[in-house]
This record gives C-alpha cells, sequence and structure tokens, in this order.
C-alpha cells in the first residue's frame, strides 16, 4: 500500500494490506541498475495463522449443587475459565438455556478468558462453549457439559449419641457424611423435641423435654435438581425422672447462693450466673468430666461470669465453692 522510503535506490521498504480472506503467498523483491535486474528474486513465504481452539474450560459441572436449593435459597454463582489463546482479539461465551451469564471478570477483549453463570430452579442440563476470534478468523468451539437431573446419593445410617441426660435432654444424631450429590440434609425430629443446631448438616443435636418420647428422627438428602430417599432411627426414650434438675436449682449446700448457667445447652458462650446473700468468695472451677480443670474463676455475691468460647464441644461440670459448700452443674457446649 505503500513504500516509506520513496521509489528508486532508496525503495528498501514496504507496507502491505492482506485482505480478510488471505491465505498464504510469497513478498517477492528484485533489484535493478543501469544493467539489468538482479538474476533472483528474494521471497518471503507468508501465511496466515489460524486461531487455535480454546483449552479445556475449568469449572463445576454439576449444576444440581449450584441451582436453587434449601442449602442455597439464592444459588450459587459458579466460575468458568479458559487460558488466553496465541493471536486472540476476543472470545465469544455462549451458555445453555437455563443458564444466564453475569459477569465477565477478567473484562472483554484479548483478556475475556472468565465468566460468571447462574443457574435457574428449572435448568435441564446442556454445554458451556467458548470460541476465539483474531484478525485471522474465529476457531473451532470448544464445550463444557454441564449436568443436572442427579438425585443425591443414599444417606448411611444415623447414629445416637447422648450429650446431656434428664432433665435437660440433648442427643446427637449424625450420619458418616453427606450423601454424594448432596448439598442439604433435612432432619426431622418426634413431637416435644427441638433441633438446637446442625440442620442441613450431616450432624444435628436435639433438645427433648422431660416427656416421655416415641417417634422417628428422619434425614432425607436433596439438592437443587431432587430429593432422595430417607433414613430413620425410632426414638423411644421414658418420661425424667422427678428430682434431677442440674439449672437454676437451689441447694441445701449452699442455702445463700443461687445459681443458673444458660444456654444450656450452647453453641457459643456460656453464662454463670451468681447470687449470694454471703460475703465469701465464690471459687468457680469448669471440668470435664474426666475431672480435669480447664478454667478456674473467682466471684462474690450477685455476678455473672461468661466462658465457652474457648471450650471444645463436650460436657463440662462447673463447681461452685463458697466456704467449702459445693454445688455442681452440667452444661453442654456444642
Amino acid at each position: 500500500t505503500s513504500h516509506p522510503n520513496g521509489p528508486g535506490p532508496n525503495d528498501t521498504v514496504i507496507t502491505v494490506q492482506f485482505a480478510p480472506g488471505f491465505s498464504s503467498g510469497n513478498v517477492t523483491v528484485t533489484a535493478v541498475n543501469n544493467c539489468g535486474s538482479s538474476s533472483n528474486n528474494r521471497q518471503l513465504a507468508v501465511r496466515s495463522a489460524a486461531i487455535s481452539t480454546p483449552g479445556l474450560i475449568q469449572g463445576p459441572t454439576n449444576a444440581c449443587l449450584l441451582m436453587l436449593s434449601l442449602a442455597n435459597p439464592t444459588g450459587v454463582e459458579a466460575q468458568y475459565s479458559i487460558r488466553k489463546v496465541t493471536n486472540a482479539t476476543s472470545y465469544n461465551w455462549v451458555a445453555p438455556a437455563g443458564a444466564t451469564i453475569i459477569a465477565h471478570p477478567a473484562g472483554t477483549g484479548a483478556d475475556d478468558t472468565v465468566i460468571v453463570v447462574t443457574y435457574a430452579s428449572g435448568f435441564t442440563g446442556g454445554n458451556i462453549t467458548v470460541t476465539a476470534t483474531g484478525n485471522c478468523g474465529t476457531s473451532a468451539a470448544r464445550s463444557l457439559i454441564i449436568q443436572a437431573g442427579l438425585k443425591p446419593g443414599t444417606t448411611g445410617a444415623i447414629s445416637a449419641t447422648e450429650l446431656q441426660s434428664c432433665p435437660d435432654r440433648v442427643i446427637q444424631y449424625s450420619v458418616a457424611a453427606l450423601p454424594s450429590n448432596t448439598n442439604w440434609l433435612q432432619w426431622t425430629v418426634p413431637a416435644n423435641a427441638t433441633i438446637i443446631s446442625g440442620q442441613g448438616t450431616a450432624s444435628i443435636a436435639v433438645a427433648y423435654t422431660g416427656a416421655a418420647i416415641n417417634g422417628n428422627i428422619t434425614a432425607t438428602p436433596s439438592n437443587g435438581c431432587a430429593t432422595g430417599g430417607t433414613r430413620s432411627l425410632a426414638v423411644n426414650l421414658s418420661a425424667c425422672s422427678i428430682g434431677t434438675t442440674f439449672v437454676k436449682a437451689k441447694t441445701s449446700d449452699m442455702p445463700s447462693c443461687e445459681v443458673s448457667v444458660y444456654p444450656n445447652p450452647s453453641p457459643g458462650q456460656v453464662h454463670i450466673r451468681l447470687s449470694s446473700f454471703s460475703t465469701e468468695p465464690i471459687q468457680i472451677r469448669i471440668l470435664d468430666l474426666q475431672g480435669r480443670v480447664y478454667q478456674t474463676r473467682t466471684a462474690k455475691g450477685t455476678q455473672t461470669i461468661t466462658l465457652g468460647t474457648e471450650l471444645r464441644p463436650g460436657q463440662y461440670i462447673a463447681e461452685i465453692n463458697q466456704a467449702g459448700r459445693l454445688l455442681h452443674k452440667r452444661f453442654v457446649k456444642l
């Protein structure tokens, strides 16, 4: 298209524009003087460089764990990415029906190698595809299969572990792990029982009243596509005997002191409320069921002691000692 250095003996530079359909050819040059032309042409082979197909698309392929579900009421955003393609100036991403590309975090053009996708509740599966485009054309498409309609696996056997005895009974129910292809385990409990922690996970803690309990603990796995089979465990608990209280109880050993422990059980902090008419100092020790001392505190009169965030899950005893008179309160850290 031009000779930047001009004609004649200075004509050693040219600029060339290639048409969109150009594939290959030669640029040739000969030298000329008053005696004639050079005997051999000098040639340079020129060809168009085809754009390579993008590499493998990286990202999650099971949409059932990303769609709207009990575990994720608004769904989960999924990120997909490829490596940059040499000589690519842009990329074209396409999501299947029921999936929406909501962001291009790396930007557009030559940097558009990452997308963020959400899946609607009715998504039935399909392919995410991407092509690379450069000055010489567009590459073949790279695809990633996204699956849907996958049912959760089978829930394993339910085991029971007593965390706290009567009258404020707490029992932990667990399965070894969430079933495959599951992001939520829905638990149900009998009447007069309350799930106090763990709903949706592989383990729950259940508080019971002191009444007799008859019924079933059930666990049903689910994801954004389907619900699996239900596993159940029969529960038969006798009514608690009268007089086995540990919390909010006055004691003849400590006639001038009232102690309460709350919340019990607790997933976090535990508060020990002391109310004493005596001026004697109150010594508090926190022990496990093997008698090992974890903490010691001192209080006087009416006071609330807060602890628990540093304790591991398990059963503990708060030993209250005022002038040699002892009171023990059991509590559970979840």
